[in-house]
């Protein structure tokens, strides 16, 4: 294990630099449990864990806070067998205190095959504190459960949220000053988060398209194609692109399947439906079911998709004929996943849409969220309105919410209330 040990004598004698603090990470999880970080590539895991790093070296020993990124090019190719060496490595090469805790950080463990193996046998044997991320859903808490029972707390993250992308950009502010001062300052950046997302290096870069476009194609190679091992390359990215240049639709098989066929390519239902089971278990998009008490319904009607960023968007939309309204929506729909939301849609007979649904472990609803671009059209207020007010009646709540680019009041009609926010009064004040 040649390689590994001299990756990590470079490790232990490298600065951490260029860390800006997200403060989302926590190493006082419980005695005999680890930590798994999932989220889509490039979301900023590597820097969450570099992050950690800097501050444990001021708590403990520089040779008790190790870090391994299993897709370091300096490592490759793997065998598999440097999970499972690494304890060996560090004690017969470096001089680690077994006095005071030991971290072990590692990154992309889904590189390491049967790594969960070898991290429940760490855990048991109380080797290290274990901090591990990847790009995949088998970190997620629903998918870990049955691998690492009872030994892995698993946490979910995102691309930077609103507050955290001012914070990138320097943007200090109270909330007097951005009603006022500020205002035209924290709108010009609103509307870069909008349509380029919150990527952490494509926030700080000044060629983000063509990174976006670098950071969508190594999704789609590193972990989709590769990882399934899909054949049919075109039809795939067709039908990815398809589909999150449609971002909060309805997803419409028939119409998918005929406008594949109309440019030539023959498809079945079931494959594009493991297609989208695939982009969702890379964290590229999310699917929302309509809300119904009844499991039949949810599993009959049509989904609604989101993508993991509105960057991705802006590379299927024209740049004449950008939809905000759509971009809004998406960014409110990751917003509510950050925040841990179980979120669904509403629809009447009438075709009458609600954006968000929101529910409580009991499957009740406790809160309605529509999202409007510009609500100060009195026909898409009408609209808008019309369908809260008819889901409000349903579940018999008093008040739902509409998010808008810059509208803020409320509304009383009979004894609903209808609160108006822009969404970044309600992002940074939520938080």
């Amino acid at each position: 294990m040649e390689k590994l040990k001299f990756y990590l004598d470079e490790w232990f004698n490298t600065e951490i630099k260029g860390v800006i603090e997200r403060n989302i990470l926590d190493v006082n999880f419980p005695s005999g449990t680890g930590l798994a970080i999932a989220g889509v590539r490039r979301s900023g895991k590597t820097y969450l864990l570099f992050e950690l790093a800097q501050k444990l070296r001021k708590s403990f020993p520089v040779y008790n806070v190790i870090y391994v990124n299993f897709e370091d090019d300096r490592l490759l190719p793997l065998k598999g067998e440097e999970l499972t060496a690494l304890p060996s490595v560090l004690r017969q090469n470096f001089d680690i205190d077994t006095r005071k805790e030991i971290f072990f950080l590692l990154d992309e463990i889904q590189e390491i095959p049967g790594w969960e193996r070898v991290i429940r046998s760490f855990i048991d044997r109380k080797i290290a504190k274990i901090i591990i991320t990847g790009s995949t859903k088998d970190l997620t808490a629903r998918e870990i459960s049955s691998k690492l029972t009872g030994r892995i707390i698993s946490k979910v993250i995102y691309p930077l949220s609103f507050k955290e992308f001012l914070k990138f950009k320097n943007f200090e502010y109270d909330f007097k000053s951005l009603k006022y001062s500020k205002h035209d300052e924290l709108m010009k950046y609103f509307l870069e988060y909008l349509e380029y997302g919150g990527f952490p290096e494509v926030v700080l870069s000044n060629n983000k398209k063509e990174l976006l476009s670098g950071y969508f194609m190594t999704i789609f190679y590193r972990d989709l194609i590769e990882k399934y091992s899909i054949r049919k390359v075109k039809e795939f990215e067709v039908f990815i692109r398809l589909v999150i240049k449609n971002s909060g639709s309805l997803l419409s098989w028939k119409k998918i399947l005929n406008f594949m066929k109309s440019i030539g390519i023959k498809i079945s239902k079931n494959t594009l439906m493991e297609y989208l089971n695939y982009a969702e278990s890379s964290f590229l998009l999310k699917t929302v079911e309509i809300f119904s008490y009844r499991l039949k319904d949810r599993l009959q009607y049509p989904v609604k998709v989101y993508c993991v960023d509105n960057g991705f968007l802006n590379l299927t939309q024209f740049k004449t004929k950008i939809d905000y309204g759509a971009l809004l929506e998406n960014l409110v729909c990751i917003e509510l996943l950050r925040r841990n939301r179980n979120i669904f849609y509403w629809k009447n007979q009438m075709g009458e849409k609600v954006d968000f649904v929101l529910i409580d472990e009991n499957m009740k609803p406790y809160e309605l969220i529509q999202v409007c671009w510009n609500i100060e059209s009195e026909d898409t207020k009408k609209r808008e309105i019309k369908a809260l007010l008819k889901a409000m009646k349903e579940f018999r709540l008093k008040k739902a919410l509409v998010i808008t680019k810059d509208y803020s009041g409320e509304e009383k009609i009979d004894d609903k209330k209808i609160i108006y926010k822009p969404f970044w009064l309600w992002t940074l004040k939520s938080e």
